[in-house]
């Protein structure tokens, strides 16, 4: 960047399990390599007690939790991006995409733009219901989720599993300057990203890719069944109860094990539900400024066939065999 433009600051917003593992373990890791080509990762307000999760500034999300000391992390940030030489800074947080942390997302915004400095706003979308399964599962895994599925969905569906809530906001908070991008599998997401700011990503050395992958519909529910009873397992007891379950045939027909159950619509109702998609494409479209058949693919439901099998029943069966449960976690 050309010495007395404005300096710029790219936040990436999530949303979460949309490759953010990964953006933000690069950015972490290669900072001085970034820095070589003018962009900085800011130190202040990073989280480095979750690295598999991904090393970012929740600290500007959260401050030292329930936004304690908010104003001094925000504050040491506005300070590191003007001291540093380089005209550029990324922030990443997938947390910022939440509607209840909106109001956190703005004062930060509005701090930089009063120290003169030109905030962008960066958000990955991916098919609805990929999105709704991974981010309960993230629950069940690491947030001590106790609710079923089909209960706690209705729980989050205005608020963080809102696309025209999440999107609406943060158009508004970023003013305009909001790039939502398409998340799929196949993305390199570390590229894409990079691309938005004009960093050529063969000059950056590539880095062990992080992995958070979270994970399976059955996995989540025994980790649900645990976190309902006030258990603590790690991911090795997680498995050996996984291999209980396996043993025990509980799940042992063939097809698609869904994380809700089969009868799960975003959209329920054929006329209603085709009528109520509709019109939330074209509210969605406004800010997304996507080709029609893209903005159709976020809703489509993956996989396409009905599962012939639901993991309630792995609940079902744990909460009859739980003396067996307990004292196997005890060897």
């Amino acid at each position: 960047m050309i010495e007395g433009q404005p300096r710029k600051v790219f936040i990436h917003v999530g949303t979460f399990k949309t490759g953010t593992s990964s953006i933000q373990n690069f950015l972490y890791q290669r900072s001085s390599e970034l820095l070589e080509e003018g962009v900085l990762y800011p130190g202040a307000g990073l989280y480095h007690s979750e690295p598999n999760v991904g090393i970012r500034h929740a600290h500007l999300v959260y401050g030292d939790g329930k936004k304690r000391n908010l104003d001094k992390y925000h504050a040491s940030l506005v300070r590191e991006v003007l001291a540093s030489p380089a005209r550029v800074s990324i922030l990443s947080c997938e947390a910022w995409s939440r509607p209840s942390e909106h109001q956190g997302l703005l004062s930060l915004c509005e701090m930089l733009r009063g120290a003169g400095v030109e905030v962008y706003g960066v958000l990955y979308l991916r098919n609805y219901y990929e999105y709704t399964r991974s981010y309960y599962r993230e629950f069940c895994l690491r947030r001590g989720n106790q609710l079923k599925f089909d209960d706690f969905y209705p729980v989050w569906r205005g608020g963080a599993l809102s696309y025209l809530k999440i999107c609406s906001q943060l158009a508004s908070i970023f003013e305009g300057k909001l790039c939502i991008r398409h998340y799929f599998r196949r993305l390199d997401v570390v590229q894409d990203l990079l691309s938005l700011i004009d960093v050529p990503r063969d000059k950056i050395p590539a880095v062990k890719k992080a992995s958070n992958p979270g994970g399976g519909a059955v996995l989540a529910e025994i980790s649900r069944w645990t976190n309902k009873e006030g258990m603590r397992v790690d991911r090795e007891k997680l498995g050996t109860l996984r291999q209980f379950v396996a043993d025990a045939g509980v799940l042992g027909g063939q097809g698609v094990v869904f994380t809700e159950s089969p009868q799960f619509q975003v959209f329920a109702g054929l006329v209603s539900g085709w009528f109520r998609r509709f019109q939330l494409q074209r509210q969605l479209n406004y800010y997304l400024g996507w080709d029609p058949a893209s903005v159709a693919a976020l809703f489509e439901r993956k996989p396409v066939t009905n599962a012939t099998q639901d993991v309630t029943q792995i609940g079902e069966f744990l909460d009859l065999n739980s003396q067996s449960v307990t004292k196997l976690l005890k060897t």
